[in-house]
């Protein structure tokens, strides 16, 4: 399946801006809790959700939160025990709030920390595990699936033995993965590692850059050598989700086309 994030229009207006791109062929979202959705209020997100089917437009995955609505961090390996235990509960308040929005099942994609010295990571790790355990308990309830990303160099997670050892050591060996291609062009060489996560990326995030900084361009205007990067992952079932800064309706039928030439279904 291809979708499209609500990453491009957190900055211009929230989700409602999507409804015109969906002549475009925009069919399936990815929601993010920046655009326009507050996920602490039930009318807000009944309304939203009322909005998009009504627009044709279905969401079929969610981005837990990085931070709050005020801007405070969201990270589940913080040490600090109030922190890490408040990053749980809102990770899982916004798995339920997908699940009033989009019904029971459905992907959401956690990032396991923020940017994190060499010295800590460790204990990090530690910490993500045991939140993590938590937050597959309560996701369990509402047949969510919980997709673990790679994260932007610096941070917790950049590493795919990082993902690899915070779900071992989690307990819950079923936990996915999400590719971000973006984030992996960034990271340096981890072929070897991806080849063996593959099997396990239930998700893309799909978007390009030059090798210097998180573009999240269009596929295709960057540097990415897509043909080597999915001889790696393999052409297996997984949601596609296109992860584009900006984008019209040009763009997402770039975005499209792209899809197609590489064989990922549409719906």
């Amino acid at each position: 399946m291809t979708a499209f994030s609500t990453l491009m229009i957190e900055k211009d207006g929230g989700y409602r801006q999507l409804m015109p791109l969906r002549e475009a062929g925009l069919k399936n979202l990815e929601l993010t809790w920046a655009a326009g959705v507050d996920m602490n209020d039930r009318k807000s997100v009944l309304k939203a959700a009322g909005e998009l089917k009504k627009a044709g437009i279905k969401t079929v995955s969610a981005h837990a939160p990085l931070h709050t609505a005020a801007g405070r961090d969201v990270d589940i390996s913080s040490p600090d025990n109030w922190e890490r235990k408040f990053a749980v509960r809102e990770i899982e308040k916004s798995i339920k709030a997908f699940s009033l929005m989009a019904g029971r099942g459905g992907v959401t994609v956690v990032h396991i920390g923020r940017a994190v010295g060499n010295d800590a990571r460790k204990e990090r790790i530690k910490k993500a595990a045991v939140s993590l355990k938590e937050i597959c308990e309560f996701a369990a309830e509402f047949a969510a699936e919980l997709c673990l990303e790679n994260t932007l160099p610096g941070h917790l997670g950049c590493f795919l033995d990082e993902l690899l050892e915070v779900r071992e050591k989690s307990g819950f060996p079923g936990l996915k993965f999400c590719l971000d291609t973006g984030h992996y062009n960034l990271a340096g060489n981890q072929s070897g590692l991806l080849s063996e996560i593959a099997p396990d990326i239930r998700e893309l995030h799909i978007h390009d850059n030059d090798g210097d900084k998180d573009s999240h361009l269009v596929p295709g205007r960057g540097s990415i050598d897509w043909k080597d990067l999915f001889a790696l992952t393999g052409r297996g079932e997984r949601l596609n989700v296109f992860e584009i800064m900006k984008g019209g309706a040009e763009e997402i039928k770039e975005c499209l086309r792209f899809a197609s030439a590489h064989g990922m279904r549409a719906d």
